[in-house]
């Protein structure tokens, strides 16, 4: 599943149509296959699912849609499982199950314990003894397992380009099963690769959130393969001690509504006795500052009054100072000169009326 901020959104649930629940409408997303019968959060999950926020669980490649991140996943688990061998699973897993540390240094470990070791049933390229041609080959049993690994030979037999055995007669008078040597011997460079090893245990291993947190093979898997679930003695008491903390976390969340409200409460009580003192050092502080200011006030209102009359004064002499203009009046008395007062601005007037041509 595609991952937002390192954690699987869950998808939404199947509605259920009873008696009392009848369902009229629904809206279905095309690539997740959910449904929902409200239109607004069915709007709101395809939203989030068009922005390019999630990443692959498998790859890690990051800033995609959740249909890129859908379709990595799926390329990805094809290849892994056409390509990776089934020899190397019981042991890739065995040695990353409650390993601690980054993916990458897991991934290094496991390729370098590989790098000079080959196991029965692993498909390789072997040259025949004597002669330079290369053919693929199924590893059948190794020989002389108490001398080192770089005197140990092989007994390897050959394989079709389809990957099926080849029965004593098809080479006609050539063997079919050969003794060589490890010098003799290579693997296929696509199939041993750290892509391919850190694509597999992303798919088939899961790890916590928390700092530290080691990883652990997928429940199914440890039965198929035999791996102990259980983990080691130093791990015991950390593993036990988070998931605590997340069964306390689980409880506390119901009940956070009212922590939060009474909370509320006990702030707006402190609020409430911080605004009461407030107002009374401010009632206090106005009654000294009464008793100051009464003799300022007197001094102020004699410099009022003077300054009230030079204003009345300015006024007076600004409407004296109006532009008289004179109106004619042609109709119906033209002989009377009539003034009138006006303030003079420059503004015309707009007709209402366009030009005739």
């Amino acid at each position: 599943m595609p991952l937002l901020r390192r954690k699987i959104v869950p998808l939404e649930p199947i509605p259920v149509q009873n008696g009392e629940n009848k369902i009229k409408d629904v809206w279905q997303v095309r690539f997740t296959g959910e449904i929902f019968t409200d239109y607004i959060k069915y709007a709101e999950k395809i939203m989030l699912y068009k922005k390019p926020i999630w990443t692959c669980e498998l790859t890690g490649k990051m800033n995609l849609t959740y249909e890129e991140a859908l379709e990595s996943e799926r390329n990805c688990r094809e290849k892994t499982k056409n390509t990776y061998p089934e020899v190397w699973i019981p042991l890739t897993l065995e040695m990353a199950q409650y390993k601690q540390g980054k993916l990458n240094d897991i991934v290094d470990k496991i390729y370098d314990y590989l790098k000079d070791k080959y196991l029965v049933g692993e498909v390789v390229f072997f040259t025949i003894p004597n002669t330079q041609q290369q053919k693929p080959g199924k590893i059948v049993s190794i020989l002389e397992d108490e001398v080192s690994e770089e005197e140990k030979k092989y007994r390897i037999h050959m394989i079709s380009k389809f990957g099926k055995e080849l029965k004593e007669g098809d080479l006609g008078s050539k063997p079919v099963e050969y003794d060589v040597s490890m010098d003799a011997i290579r693997r296929d460079r696509i199939i041993y690769s750290k892509q391919l090893m850190r694509n597999f245990l992303r798919e088939n291993t899961k790890r916590d959130t928390w700092l530290g947190a080691p990883l652990v093979v997928k429940s199914k898997l440890a039965k198929q393969y035999g791996i102990s679930q259980e983990p080691p003695e130093e791990l015991k008491d950390l593993i036990e001690e988070k998931s605590k903390k997340r069964k306390r976390r689980g409880a506390a969340a119901p009940s956070s509504d009212d922590e939060d409200s009474s909370e509320e409460e006990e702030e707006g009580e402190e609020e409430e006795g911080k605004s009461k003192k407030k107002s009374k050092k401010k009632h206090n502080e106005e009654e000294d500052t009464t008793e100051g200011s009464s003799g300022k006030s007197k001094k102020k209102s004699k410099k009022g009054k003077k300054d009230e009359e030079k204003e009345e004064e300015d006024k007076e002499k600004e409407e004296e100072e109006e532009v008289k203009e004179e109106i004619n009046i042609k109709f119906p008395i033209e002989d009377l000169d009539l003034p009138k007062y006006i303030k003079s601005t420059n503004k015309r007037p707009k007709s209402s009326y366009s030009r005739i041509f």
